[in-house]
């Protein structure tokens, strides 16, 4: 295992992160820090200048000062948006998510650093907004979109007359070049496959806005969301067979992603169950975050996941520095 201390201080090896991209042996994670990376340092979000996309903690003191006693706030996003669903229903929490994120925000360098990479790629992201979906389309990349149903709406119902409480949806499929997501049951979920060597892929872990139609909005936010997340994903049916072995096969790299994510964690704890050389380098992964403590850093080191403490910016920077010159496979 490197040393901690030495990893601490280390740059990210460009080199090799672009080697596995370029070779397809990476999946890439996508969390809130990817989608506020190219925000001014002294931006503030606030409900009535909504330009950029706001923290997970600005929107859960949003939530929070709505509905906690004396207007208190509270910095943890799950728990504030269980009590704003208690307060004002499940409606009610999915109006004020909508308010917040059904708009077309501003791309920024990562996004287009993401778009341009020469090879095709298996993105996972738990944002609820649309700017990855949002830069592929503008660079004319299509796509397989993936978006994991929680919450009980259109979205995630039964289908073919089937009862939506007793057949719900285990996952929702758009092909590229479709307009419309279609229902995957969980007698089906082992027939989807999709050719991640030749087809980029997006997969909502905890569902999305449809900017289209705010029956299709669907949000895995509150405490009890998670808990039905953690049972899904534990099931034998939460992920297709493709999805499985590229996760079980490959490398990652974690952008604004916080690894205290409890649906990661188990999505980990399965795929690494999976893969005869935990330990190898040859599945070593990275992750670039802010704020990082020196116990989660080694917590994670012992998995495998390099931390690199550094703004987003600047590893996009150094990734643009390093680009190749050419890449075989384009």
């Amino acid at each position: 295992m490197p040393d901690p201390q030495a990893v601490a201080g280390a740059a990210p090896p460009y080199a090799e992160i672009w080697d596995a991209l370029n070779s397809r042996r990476v999946v890439l994670f996508l969390g809130a820090g990817a989608s506020i990376a190219s925000r001014p340092e002294d931006y503030r979000w606030t409900i009535e200048n909504p330009i950029w996309p706001p923290s997970g903690a600005e929107l859960s003191r949003h939530l929070s000062s709505q509905v906690y006693p004396n207007g208190e706030t509270d910095s943890d996003l799950a728990r504030a948006a269980q009590y704003y669903e208690v307060r004002k229903a499940r409606a009610g929490l999915r109006n004020t998510l909508r308010r917040v994120f059904s708009r077309r925000f501003p791309q920024g360098p990562l996004h287009d650093l993401i778009a341009t990479v020469p090879a095709k790629l298996l993105v996972i992201t738990t944002n609820y907004d649309t700017l990855i979906e949002d830069v592929f389309e503008a660079r004319g990349r299509p796509f397989d979109l993936l978006v994991q149903p929680f919450d009980g709406s259109p979205l995630s119902p039964g289908g073919n007359g089937l009862d939506p409480l007793a057949h719900p949806a285990v996952l929702y499929h758009r092909q590229a070049g479709e307009s419309d997501l279609r229902p995957v049951f969980a007698n089906g979920i082992e027939a989807l496959h999709i050719d991640v060597e030749s087809r980029d892929v997006v997969y909502k872990l905890h569902g999305t806005v449809d900017i289209r139609e705010s029956a299709r909005d669907d949000y895995c936010v509150t405490e009890n969301d998670y808990a039905v997340a953690l049972q899904r994903l534990g099931s034998s049916v939460a992920l297709p067979m493709f999805l499985k072995a590229a996760l079980a096969q490959r490398r990652f790299l974690f952008l604004g992603y916080s690894l205290r994510d409890w649906t990661y964690r188990l999505m980990w704890h399965q795929v690494y169950n999976d893969r005869d050389c935990y330990r190898s380098r040859a599945f070593q992964s990275w992750s670039i975050q802010r704020s990082v403590s020196p116990i989660e850093r080694d917590l994670w080191l012992k998995r495998d996941v390099l931390i690199f403490d550094m703004p987003m910016n600047e590893f996009v920077a150094g990734m643009e520095a390093g680009r190749p010159p050419h890449d075989p496979l384009t």
